[in-house]
């Protein structure tokens, strides 16, 4: 998380020195910016380490009725 912020910050940075935009606004857009990744991010890990249910225990002897 703390690469987003400091590419974040750094772009914000290079576009401030270019012209474009306030540093107020740019401090803006990159906590906006870091919020809305940490949001996205919290969702991924929530929903790729949710529980997996148990499957039915299938295992038998399935060659007992054939003989």
């Amino acid at each position: 998380m703390g690469i987003v912020r400091h590419s974040l910050t750094f772009i914000g940075g290079l576009l401030v020195m270019s012209g474009v935009g306030s540093p107020d606004q740019w401090m803006e857009i990159v906590g906006s910016g870091v919020a809305l990744v940490g949001a996205i991010w919290s969702i991924v890990v929530k929903v790729d380490s949710a529980p997996v249910p148990e499957t039915p225990d299938v295992s038998g002897d399935w060659d007992a009725d054939q003989d």
